[in-house]
């Protein structure tokens, strides 16, 4: 059973094959990535400058608006209880989670950074329990790691985090996660400059351009510290990586309960409905949005000013072979990131940012889905 679909887009430019492949898949089970912390820091202080103030109270409001975890501006210092403490240092420092039971915790910045949100809130997912995503214990599955190409010293940077109090919460490896860094990072200025990364993908060469973002925390990020944190609806087992044999509410496509109420589930890019059930509806421009694999052949054409999500799904046990012809899309910064991009979320886990194409692109991308559903988001910048 074959299924091919041509897709033209003007600007934007996109060729894809789909074909499906009889391969039936098997269940995946990841490592243990968490450490589980019920005495959450709350009051913070800054002791830096006025202006500092106003930024950290703004990435303060991003966390309070998207986990259960709530900070609140304390303007006296406090040593006797939970909390976080903003210093200026020579290095931007924090620690991995709670540390003291009663006593603040310090975040140290270095000078340069701190008008850097998303440094800082990067900091910040430390000090609530995030590993750096390459420090995963899963990690070699999904990058390779060229020590030989780091300067001196950075090697500590790289390390897997093997603690046994880690969990992941059946989170896959996301390359566009806030907590990961650049391909790049910590490389000698030669191997830079000749364009030899320290650490490369091993799904598809294309994750490359995604590591390193530095625009938001990712679905994946917020649901792990809403799992060790907020555990209130009694989804997964407190103190393990296993979901609740007796939860009162089951989330489809990687969606988990929203803390705030357990009758209805947070939802990854793409999804919608109480249960993330349901795709999010494209605009009417779009037309049809969903195929099912078939022998034959299937031209879509998009050239216009419009935001796509198309499902691709074929009968269960199969998977897709997806074969990206051409690509010219927008290219903003050094990094794609997913405000801009092409993404095809192929994976098992829809909550793990899928693969993003920007830029020009002639040589053939190939890869395949784990399962028998993937969306494709096109998005139209303008008319042609």
């Amino acid at each position: 059973m074959k299924l091919i679909i041509y897709i033209y887009i003007y600007i934007i430019i996109l060729f894809i094959f789909i074909i499906v492949s009889k391969i039936i898949y098997l269940k995946v089970y990841f490592q243990k990535l968490w450490i589980t912390n019920t005495n959450l820091p709350r009051g913070y202080i800054v002791s830096i400058n006025k202006t500092f103030n106003c930024l950290i109270f703004y990435i303060i409001s991003i966390l309070n608006n998207n986990t259960c975890v709530t900070f609140k501006k304390e303007f006296h210092t406090f040593n006797d209880t939970q909390g976080l403490i903003f210093k200026k240092d020579s290095y931007c420092t924090s620690h991995i989670g709670n540390v003291f039971k009663n006593k603040p915790q310090t975040i140290t910045l270095s000078k340069g950074r701190y008008e850097d949100t998303y440094l800082i809130l990067h900091e910040l997912g430390h000090a609530l329990g995030l590993v750096h995503e390459h420090s995963r214990k899963d990690r070699d599955k999904f990058i390779k790691i060229h020590y030989n190409r780091m300067s001196q010293g950075g090697n500590g940077n790289f390390f897997i985090f093997n603690n046994s109090y880690y969990y992941n919460y059946s989170t896959t490896y996301d390359y566009a996660a806030l907590m990961h860094y650049t391909a790049y990072s910590f490389a000698t200025a030669w191997y830079k400059f000749f364009g030899y990364p320290v650490m490369e993908p091993k799904l598809n060469e294309q994750y490359i351009h995604m590591m390193g973002q530095r625009k938001k925390m990712t679905f994946n990020d917020y649901k792990r510290i809403n799992l060790c944190h907020c555990n209130w609806c009694n989804w997964v087992v407190n103190g393990t990586n296993a979901y609740h044999n007796d939860r009162t509410i089951y989330c489809e496509n990687s969606g988990y309960p929203d803390f705030n109420n357990c009758k209805r589930c947070l939802c990854p890019t793409g999804y919608t409905g109480d249960l993330c059930e349901k795709v999010i509806e494209s605009d009417s421009e779009c037309g049809n949005t969903t195929y099912k694999t078939e022998e034959n052949v299937t031209t879509l054409i998009y050239n216009d000013k419009m935001n796509c999500i198309i499902t691709v799904e074929t009968d269960s046990y199969y998977k897709i072979n997806f074969t990206i012809l051409y690509v010219n899309a927008l290219y903003q910064d050094k990094i794609c990131t997913e405000d801009i991009a092409y993404q095809f979320k192929y994976r098992e886990d829809k909550g793990t940012t899928g693969l993003l194409l920007c830029g020009h692109h002639q040589k053939h991308i190939k890869f395949e889905s784990d399962r028998n559903t993937s969306l494709v988001f096109y998005k139209g910048v303008e008319p042609h």
